[in-house]
């Protein structure tokens, strides 16, 4: 029986001493390479997309010229080397921009006008010659090859940084879904490939092969023109360099610069935690990441003080080998690699210095602060874009795996040797060491996803090699321990994963992979194969940038008619519109140029940035409890009665008494949530001007003059900005002085305030309605003077919908007559499944004429026409039922309440709720992806 047990014992060791096969392992990138695709396939907005595309064909173009005639960009002054260089190949980058009216000014030798810094100008190309080559879907399969490539390097970073298969892939995998709401067709995807890359050459650098800094050169060579975030391998290469020096020199007691660094950590924490402290958002996403922010502040200062409670007790006892050290010849390496991140992007940019320096100027000081205040780059504890729950729980279980592991670092298996009185202290070769530069790099990449969320999935990616190399440092430490504890003597070796511990991990990789390859799958047919929720016919690109979100239908109403001047878009809208204008054959510039789009610093001011914030005028009230209780308590103050309109009163009274008290109001939350204190502090502001400037309101150019007598400082003009909130002509007037003569606007979304100001502002006309978008013009317009004039049914449009709304409506509104009021809603019921501002039209005309009964007729039929699918099951173009069942319901409601049918008003309520339950279950369905 003995020796049975014992030639048991020998097989068991065989085994456990044979290794794997290494093909076994196989699945783990196809785990990564399953992930990568699974988080490049949600739909997500592309404003930039379309700008880089707008960039892409200008830079590519050669425009219509006589033969011999130099290229007009070639013409322009300062040109650097690298720009002429790229001439002789057809590519013309320029620092003066061609797409927009009011970008940064190209003048070098005043500071500040160094005209547009195109950093991503490589991309835009590539995607252009992409769409024009291979048709735009290619640009799909681009992103995908990306996130592929991404995923690959980041889980052969955690391979050299020593992680088991199992734990590279799964951390690979784990950061890169937790990114899959960032993840759109943008020039910054490049900048994370790139990122992954300069973290496996890095891990293969502190590895010994100190060769592989080398392989910067071609990365930095590509990623120093396809995207700006090149910066991000500078600032890296510093921090490692430095890092790596230091503990090279000091031996163990660099330790106490981790202790330095964990003070600053918990100064940073305990400086910020009060930023996410109060009543957490209302969804339960973001309270569930609101919670889960705090826990992980809280988590982090208690680990950091563990962390350096037992550094400071443990230090002295360990030997220098504790801290990783490099040699002499991996330093210069090292300083080599620092050299070329340094000097590829100045040498090999067309921009030169400019280049390197403009990022780092806008990244700094006041300006930086304002430019975050962008959506992408608010930091991930406000309301943006993005999920960011999975985010906050990597980053908890990064802290974990870091602390733990810090911790058990400490507390090696040291031998002591002792020859000839000379004592010498020795951890095993296995145990891990303490690393500062791995810690700076975690650090940095942690403090910019937090601080801006577009950075997050940076963080995934960067991040997720520094996890798996934890999880396998506390594996491989406990081993040891363990070992140590049952064999006393010399120092402990790591075994050999036996073959079915290897097999079990396998399949469960296995696993892993088939359920994120379906999850994939399902995805791609859902959104991307079956019928849009819209019934629309789109390409697979067209519905990966959301489409839907931009003025597809509009813009041909453009070329169509003529239109030439500055727009004011939509911000995400600022590359659509350019690209989808045929340009002018001479310049290749837009006719329409945009007022701001998606470029941000690289080609606007700040002032730029902060001007199309007042001109964008979105509708702040309702946002805030109302002002009534304190207004009541003010009036009662100042022997005002509190009944009727006694708001003006009192502030009127209340500017008598006490001046300074009304401004206070004024720049309070009062003014900017209730509307009757807002109508009534511009009201007042409103006389006081005309008092001042000696204005009377029957002057037929009473805007314009307020506009050029108040002109001048930022200051004035958001007064301005702010008086024209509830003065159509002043708001009116106010654009045209811009210079702005035609508005885009998504007045179904963001401007549909500033859409109801100025088609009732003096000068302005609506020219194009469809079922998201509206056109208006200026009279003063270059080309649109004659238009302005021009009757509608002359115009042309893009379809005959569009016609057939755009002058229904118009009737209607212009009121001037009843039996063009009449002609008008006609008009607009012969639209089939019409949208909400054609049903609102129709019921303001309705009630004005009291024919009720052909409002119920029209309101019950299009309700019939688009709740009957709904009720039966019908899930195709969902959208477009929902979004024509939803307000005609409502609206019957109100007719049969009007008519003192309560009876026939609480069925349709019944069924519009059974609606609106349908609509909820497509909304989180779309929010899920």
């Amino acid at each position: 029986m003995g020796k049975a047990q014992e030639k048991e014992g020998v097989v068991e060791e065989k085994m456990a001493a044979k290794p794997p096969m290494r093909w076994l392992w196989l699945v783990c990138p196809l785990l990564v390479m399953a992930a990568s695709l699974r988080s490049a396939d949600m739909t997500i907005g592309g404003g930039d997309t379309w700008v880089a595309m707008a960039c892409g064909r200008y830079t590519l173009g050669d425009w219509e010229r006589p033969d011999g005639v130099p290229h007009p960009v070639t013409q322009q002054e300062n040109r650097t080397l690298q720009m002429k260089f790229l001439d002789l190949f057809g590519v013309h980058v320029t620092h003066v921009d061609p797409l927009s009216a009011t970008s940064r000014p190209y003048h070098p030798e005043i500071e500040g006008q160094e005209g547009w810094i195109n950093q991503n100008w490589l991309t835009h190309c590539i995607f252009y010659w992409m769409r024009e080559h291979f048709g735009e879907n290619s640009i799909v399969l681009y992103k995908f090859i990306q996130a592929i490539l991404t995923g690959l390097f980041c889980y052969w970073g955690g391979r050299m940084l020593g992680a088991h298969p199992v734990l590279a892939a799964g951390a690979a995998t784990f950061g890169l879904l937790l990114s899959r709401s960032y993840i759109d067709l943008r020039p910054n995807i490049s900048s994370i490939l790139f990122a992954a890359i300069m973290i496996f050459l890095i891990a293969r650098w502190r590895s010994g092969k100190q060769l592989s800094v080398l392989g910067m050169i071609p990365v930095m060579l590509i990623w120093s023109n396809v995207h700006g975030g090149f910066i991000y391998a500078i600032v890296i290469f510093t921090m490692v360099l430095v890092c790596y020096g230091l503990q090279t020199l000091m031996k163990k007691w660099s330790i106490v610069l981790l202790l330095i660094g964990l003070i600053a950590a918990i100064g940073l924490i305990v400086k910020g935690l009060p930023a996410v402290s109060g009543d957490p958002p209302g969804q339960e996403d973001l309270r569930l990441a609101w919670h889960s922010l705090q826990a992980m502040g809280i988590f982090t200062i208690i680990a950091c003080l563990v962390c350096g409670v037992v550094a400071l007790i443990q230090v002295r006892t360990l030997p220098d080998e504790i801290v990783y050290r490099s040699s002499s010849k991996g330093l210069k390496y090292l300083a080599i690699g620092f050299g070329i991140v340094l000097l590829m992007p100045v040498i090999f940019s067309p921009f030169g210095l400019t280049n390197l320096i403009h990022p780092l100027e806008i990244a700094q000081g006041e300006e930086g602060a304002q430019w975050r205040q962008v959506i992408e780059w608010k930091p991930i504890f406000e309301f943006g874009f993005g999920q960011i729950v999975l985010y906050l729980y990597f980053l908890m279980v990064l802290t974990v795996l870091l602390a733990v592991r810090t911790i058990l670092v400490f507390f090696a298996p040291v031998q002591v040797e002792i020859q000839k009185r000379v004592e010498t202290r020795r951890i095993p070769q296995a145990w891990p060491k303490i690393d500062l530069a791995l810690i700076a790099v975690l650090a940095f990449t942690v403090a910019m996803s937090i601080k801006s969320r577009r950075f997050v999935y940076l963080g995934g990616v960067v991040l997720a090699p520094l996890m798996a190399m934890f999880a396998q440092d506390i594996v491989n430490m406990i081993v040891l321990m363990r070992r140590r504890l049952s064999d006393s003597k010399g120092l402990p070796d790591l075994p050999r994963l036996s073959v079915a511990a290897s097999a079990v991990l396998a399949g469960a990789t296995l696993i892993g992979t088939i359920a994120v390859t379906a999850k994939h799958v399902r995805s791609m047919k859902r959104d991307y194969v079956e019928p849009t929720l819209s019934g629309r016919e789109l390409s697979t690109f067209r519905r990966m940038v959301g489409i839907d979100d931009q003025p597809d239908l509009a813009m041909p109403f453009f070329d169509l008619n003529g239109l030439e001047g500055t727009v004011l878009n939509e911000w995400t809208n600022g590359g659509f519109v350019p690209f989808f204008q045929t340009p002018i054959p001479q310049t290749g510039e837009p006719p329409c140029k945009v007022y701001i789009d998606g470029r941000a610093q690289a080609a606007y001011t700040i002032g730029q940035f902060e001007r199309q914030s007042l001109m964008r005028h979105k509708d702040p009230l309702g946002t805030l409890p109302s002002a009534e209780p304190f207004m009541k308590q003010l009036a009662q103050k100042l022997n005002v009665p509190a009944r009727g309109d006694y708001y003006g009163a009192a502030l009127e009274a209340l500017q008598r008494q006490n001046p300074s008290r009304l401004q206070e109001i004024m720049r309070s939350s009062l003014y900017i949530g209730d509307r009757r204190v807002r109508a009534a502090m511009d009201e007042l502001l409103y006389r006081q001007i005309l008092r001042r400037e000696g204005l009377r309101e029957d002057d037929p150019r009473l805007a314009e003059k307020i506009i050029e007598r108040n002109w001048g400082t930022f200051d004035q003009l958001i007064m301005l900005a702010g008086l024209s909130y509830s003065k159509p002509d002043i708001y009116g007037a106010l654009l045209a002085k811009e210079g702005i003569c035609v508005a885009l606007m998504a007045y179904q979304k963001h401007s549909r305030y500033a859409f109801t100001l100025l088609s009732r502002a003096k000068g302005w006309r609506l020219v194009y309605l469809d079922d998201r978008y509206a056109i208006l013009i200026h009279r003063n317009g270059r080309t649109n003077v004659d238009l302005y004039d021009k009757p509608l049914e002359q115009m042309q449009f893009p379809s005959e919908r569009s016609k057939t709304l755009t002058v229904g409506y118009t009737k209607i509104k212009g009121r001037s007559s009843t039996a063009s009021v009449k002609e008008g809603m006609e008009q607009l019921m012969t639209l089939p499944f019409p949208d909400e501002i054609a049903m609102n039209a129709v019921y303001e005309a309705g009630v004005a004429m009291r024919d009720y009964a052909t409002l119920e007729r029209y309101f019950r039929r299009v309700f019939e026409e688009s709740a009957k699918p709904l009720e039966d099951g019908k899930r195709e173009k969902v959208m477009q039922y929902v979004t024509c069942a939803l307000p005609a319901g409502q609206l019957l409601q109100r007719v049969y309440r009007l008519q003192k049918k309560p009876e026939e008003a609480k069925a349709i309520r019944k069924r519009t709720a059974a609606i609106e339950a349908i609509f909820k279950q497509v909304q989180r369905r779309l929010r899920k992806g």
